[in-house]
């Protein structure tokens, strides 16, 4: 074997092995969050609306939006799985420290299964607790610190629910590129009638 066709396939290994997971981490400015009263696709099961997250729309605040998205094993299908925390806060100065529960905070959680949203496969949470702070500011990047636990439980009780209630975590620092309302696809919080195209990037 060639040189050239053993380095493909060694990054074809590594890729098999590591390339499954994509994080995202964006935030964006002059922005507020949709309640879900107000959201067009709410006729749909509320299952799928609470595990799709909400939407942004314009405001006067700061919405930070974190993805992680695994597409699974190679030669499986429907096992791709979705992680979405969406904050809320005020325009904040750096080296402001925001404490949960705050009326000022608003908090949205979701991960589960993408094939499966419309069964209620995942967990959900709309509260957490601990702190966040604004750590950095530049052009067009945002440095967070977060200290956060949420409790995500099923959206629904059913006889059959591959998620159990959890303990989530976040702790640690996280830079975030700056995005516009206009740029956002529905997976990071733009408005769609199709549910499940928010759990997909």
């Amino acid at each position: 074997m060639s040189l050239n066709r053993y380095s493909l396939f060694f990054a074809l290994g590594l890729c098999l092995g590591g390339c499954a997971e994509k994080e995202f981490l964006y935030y964006v400015e002059a922005a507020d969050l949709v309640a879900f009263g107000e959201r067009s696709d709410i006729r749909q099961q509320e299952a799928e609306a609470l595990l799709r997250g909400p939407s942004v729309k314009r405001g006067n605040g700061t919405v930070i939006l974190m993805r992680k998205f695994d597409r699974g094993e190679l030669f499986t299908i429907d096992d791709e799985t979705f992680e979405k925390l969406t904050i809320k806060i005020p325009e904040g100065e750096v080296g402001k420290t925001m404490r949960l529960p705050s009326p000022e905070v608003q908090v949205y959680y979701s991960q589960g299964a993408s094939a499966f949203v419309s069964k209620g496969q995942g967990l959900y949470a709309s509260a957490g607790t601990g702190e966040i702070t604004i750590t950095y500011k530049r052009k067009n990047r945002l440095g967070i610190k977060l200290n956060l636990q949420i409790t995500a439980k099923p959206p629904t009780q059913q006889a059959f629910q591959a998620y159990k209630e959890k303990l989530v975590q976040f702790a640690g620092e996280y830079e975030l590129r700056k995005i516009s309302l206009d740029k956002l696809t529905p997976w990071l919080g733009g408005s769609s009638s199709s549910t499940e195209s928010g759990v997909y990037p």
